[in-house]
């Protein structure tokens, strides 16, 4: 019996995204230069690109995409962990480098 493989994934499970069609953001940066040159003062503003595509989670996405190429992307009984644990360990390697970096030069 052969053992699979578990992937590790780090990121929020409540992290949303909204994702576009690149088509429709090259069209709204024309308009938006079109815009500009009409009427500089738009410039420095803030503005949102999106189309119709429904908001979700990045790992729903990723599987969509993996899906229509027939493979699949996260298999069941994969690991999540959260982005501050990830931060926590990093932040522990920092301290540590740091404090024996009197006595061993990492570098």
């Amino acid at each position: 019996m052969r053992r699979r493989k578990r992937n590790v994934r780090v990121s929020s499970k409540n992290a949303m995204m909204c994702s576009a069609y690149a088509g429709n953001l090259a069209w709204a940066h024309l308009v938006a230069s079109q815009a500009l040159r009409k009427d500089p003062a738009l410039g420095g503003e803030v503005y949102i690109i999106t189309d119709d595509t429904p908001v979700m989670s990045r790992r729903d996405l990723v599987g969509i995409l993996a899906a229509s190429g027939g493979t699949e992307s996260v298999p069941d009984g994969s690991i999540s962990i959260p982005p501050w644990v990830l931060y926590a360990v990093l932040a522990l390697i920092m301290l540590v480098s740091y404090a024996i970096s009197p006595v061993y030069n990492l570098t």
